[in-house]
């Protein structure tokens, strides 16, 4: 038997994170932490407490899943065929009393009314300044910067307050047979506008008729998130791919890129409550009871995927797709890739 498993509860019993260690599949060790958020499953496969992907996740690797009820991440270290998963379960947003909830509200329509306000002003600058010179064009790069501001103060607060009705169960996702190639295609296209002006290149691989049974929404939102948090590693030169494939009755939309890619330290906090991107990802992931997988190492890029279940009963829903998966809303993707973008994106003719 290799010498970590002999080993395991010499050195994991009194860690306070939760790990079990894993050959060939099979769960061969649980810690105390383990035992107490997960069950108790020695013996039982990997996959059937984490799922099939996080069951096969490369050394190195981190995921968002669901598991024993809950949204958890996890850490894998892999000796051969010896696995080590450090899960940490995901925190859970506070309930809200009544009064906290009517503030949040009046939150989301300020940020909604200065958000409208913002486009307003952009584009009536932007046709002002056609006929007044050198005047016109500083307002029209005043409105541009403005809405740019507010389109990241959107993100993030109203990106929190999504991810806290999510968790909380407020909201709950919409699921459809979807068209996942498209969606994906879609994506391409619209941020390769973007980003083809600075360099970097945006391909969509895979199988352009994949489909799955996911809230085309929260996914495409999902997306975008992962989609920024690429970009934001990238410089003239790379390549962002986007895929879809179905595998196992799964859905399995990636992201990948050749920047700069992911330390150690940013993995270890990929969920944290203040990283509101990768967060959002986990979280509606996992209300679609799948998971989500990401890998990287510094120089090497980074390589997402949110691994979905086809839910069979929705099957019978392929013939009827609706046309409308996507919000298909420019504005909304300014505001989603507003970290990287520049006020000089905010173009009021992408906003007709």
């Amino acid at each position: 038997m290799p010498y970590l498993l002999l080993k395991s509860e010499t050195v994991f019993k009194q860690a306070a994170e939760a790990v079990l260690v894993s050959r060939n599949g099979i769960v061969r060790y649980m810690n105390p932490s383990a035992v107490k958020l997960l069950g108790e499953h020695t013996g039982s496969r990997v996959s059937d407490m984490l799922g099939s992907a996080v069951s096969e996740m490369p050394d190195g690797a981190t995921a968002s899943t669901w598991s024993a009820g809950r949204q958890v991440s996890v850490r894998a270290a892999v000796y051969e065929d010896v696995s080590i998963y450090y899960v940490t379960a995901v925190e859970e947003p506070s309930r809200l009393s009544t009064h906290e909830l009517a503030l949040q509200s009046r939150l989301r329509d300020t940020l909604s009314s200065l958000d409208s306000l913002s486009r307003t002003l952009l584009v009536k600058l932007y046709d002002d300044y056609q006929d007044s010179g050198e005047q016109g064009a500083y307002r029209g790069e005043l409105a541009s910067a403005v809405l740019h501001c507010s389109s990241r103060l959107n993100r993030a607060f109203m990106g929190r307050m999504e991810l806290d009705d999510l968790q909380s169960g407020r909201t709950k996702p919409d699921v459809r047979c979807l068209d996942a190639g498209r969606l994906c295609r879609e994506l391409a296209g619209t941020v390769s506008y973007f980003a083809k002006p600075r360099g970097i290149n945006v391909v969509f691989e895979g199988d352009p008729d994949a489909d799955g049974t996911f809230d085309g929404q929260l996914v495409e939102t999902a997306m975008l998130h992962m989609i920024s948090n690429s970009l934001m590693n990238m410089t003239s030169g790379c390549t962002l791919t986007l895929s879809a494939e179905c595998s196992g009755g799964y859905t399995i939309l990636g992201v990948d890129d050749d920047g700069s890619g992911l330390s150690d330290e940013s993995k270890l906090h990929a969920y944290d409550r203040g990283n509101l991107g990768l967060r959002y990802v986990g979280v509606v992931t996992a209300l679609h009871k799948g998971s989500f997988l990401m890998e990287g190492r510094v120089g090497y890029g980074t390589h997402m995927r949110m691994v979905l279940p086809y839910v069979p009963e929705r099957h019978g829903e392929l013939n009827t797709k609706p046309v409308k998966i996507r919000r298909n809303d420019m504005a909304y993707i300014l505001t989603q890739l507003s970290p990287w973008l520049g006020s000089s994106d905010y173009d009021p003719r992408l906003l007709d």
